[in-house]
């Protein structure tokens, strides 16, 4: 998977996959976010004019805590188009980035 391949090539990185939308898994989120700089959200579904249900959901979540992580929102296999490893592997050097220092370049990207 792309994770193995970006801890493989020495980065600090993660996945956390989602098993269920409601309820939601807020206090997990919380805990996780005391421990993170960045969320990669990979969305599967649009709202138009809102974004992702998981990236907005992740969002409102984390609003009140005070050391928020940044939480960057990707589209990714809309239409049943083909998600490749490598389209994964460049979302987690963007997370990477961000998490770095770097600025988030777009409040939404698709990949």
């Amino acid at each position: 998977s792309a994770v193995d391949i970006l801890r493989s090539d020495g980065k600090k990185v993660g996945l956390i996959k989602l098993r269920s939308y409601i309820p939601f898994p807020d206090t997990d989120f919380k805990e996780w976010a005391e421990k993170v700089d960045t969320f990669a959200v990979i969305d599967r579904s649009i709202c138009p004019g809102k974004g992702g249900p998981v990236f907005n959901k992740l969002r409102s979540t984390l609003y009140n805590v005070e050391e928020r992580p940044d939480i960057l929102q990707f589209h990714a296999g809309l239409g049943g188009k083909e998600v490749r490893i490598g389209d994964l592997y460049n979302v987690g050097e963007k997370a990477l980035k961000v998490a770095q220092g770097g600025t988030v370049e777009s409040l939404v990207e698709w990949v």
